[in-house]
C-alpha cells in the first residue's frame, strides 16, 4: 500500500479503527513490527523523519537516526503497528514539511511513504 499527499494541510486519510496507545510509534525489532518504506523522490534530501501515534502531541525521535535520505533514496524502518502520522523535513530551509496523517502502520506488512516535492504541491 502506497500513501502520498501533496498539501501541507491536506484532509487527514481515512481514519483506520485501529487504536494508538503512545505519542512515539517506534519499537524494538520484530515479526509483530510494522514496516515502513519512506521513499524521496523530491529534488532535496530530507534531514529528519519522524512519528507519532495519530492524534499524538509530540513527535517520536529521527527515524533516520545520523543518515540523511537523498534524492532517489529508499530506506526502510519498523515501527510500532497501529495509526500513525509521519513527518519528513527538507534540508531546503524554509521548505514545509511533508505530512502523512492516519497512516495504517500493519503488524508484519510493509507501507510506502513516497515524498514528491518540497513545499508539498
Amino acid at each position: 500500500m502506497s500513501f502520498q499527499i501533496h498539501r501541507m494541510f491536506a484532509l487527514p486519510l481515512v481514519a483506520f479503527a485501529l487504536a494508538c496507545g503512545s505519542d512515539s510509534p517506534a519499537g524494538p525489532s520484530g515479526s509483530s513490527q510494522a514496516t515502513l518504506k519512506l521513499v524521496n523522490s523530491s529534488a532535496n534530501s530530507v534531514l529528519f523523519i519522524r512519528a507519532r501515534a495519530c492524534g499524538g502531541t509530540s513527535w517520536g525521535p529521527d527515524l533516520l537516526g545520523a543518515d540523511i535520505l537523498w534524492q532517489g533514496e529508499t530506506v526502510t524502518r519498523e515501527v510500532a503497528p497501529g495509526c500513525i502520522d509521519v513527518r519528513f523535513t527538507p534540508s531546503e530551509v524554509g521548505a514545509d514539511y511533508f505530512y502523512f496523517m492516519g497512516v495504517n502502520a500493519e503488524a508484519g506488512k510493509t507501507t510506502t511513504l513516497t515524498v514528491n516535492a518540497f513545499p508539498p504541491e
